[in-house]
């Protein structure tokens, strides 16, 4: 009978010591990571279709029509880090032969889209001219869209030609 004694007090201890926080525990910490890559880009795209800006024939309107083409910008950007978005360009369009439309022929403006967070620097018409800063992002530099409407008036009847120029848009 001593036997089982024993093996009962032996079993009555395991569990007493068991529901009284008595036995062992081990605990093992895992570590968890992961990176992510900077991302700091910009995409452009004409609402009329594309990325270029193609007003079309220019014989047919009137002096003074205006002709207006569209494009939305787009930043993403997950750096943290504030940037602006400067637009620049090289030259007056010009034909084949050289010759310039007017100066101020060309003019620009931008509007926001239905979440731009940023400011807009250029929010009334204005000539596309060199380098000038269009927007600049908020103070986190989170990512950004908006819009930016060039409008074309017809100076009247120009020499014949394909009249072209090109615009760098840059995030920086």
């Amino acid at each position: 009978m001593q036997k089982k004694t024993k093996l009962f007090l032996a079993f009555f201890l395991l569990v007493v010591f068991a529901k009284t926080g008595l036995a062992q525990t081990f605990t093992k910490n895992i570590s968890l990571s992961f990176s992510v890559e900077p991302v700091f880009t910009i995409q452009v795209a004409s609402i009329e279709g594309g990325q270029d800006l193609n007003f079309g024939d220019l014989s047919t309107t009137g002096k003074g029509a205006i002709i207006t083409r569209s494009l939305e910008v787009s930043i993403i950007s997950n750096t943290g880090t504030p940037y602006k978005v400067i637009q620049q360009s090289a030259r007056p369009a010009t034909n084949e032969k050289g010759e310039a439309l007017p100066e101020d022929s060309i003019k620009f403006h931008l509007l926001p889209s239905r979440d731009t967070k940023g400011r807009l620097e250029i929010t009334s018409a204005t000539n596309v001219t060199g380098e000038q800063v269009i927007f600049s992002s908020g103070p986190d530099g989170a990512s950004d869209k908006f819009t930016i409407v060039y409008e074309l008036k017809s100076p009247g009847l120009l020499n014949a030609g394909d009249y072209l120029t090109s615009l760098t848009l840059t995030a920086r």
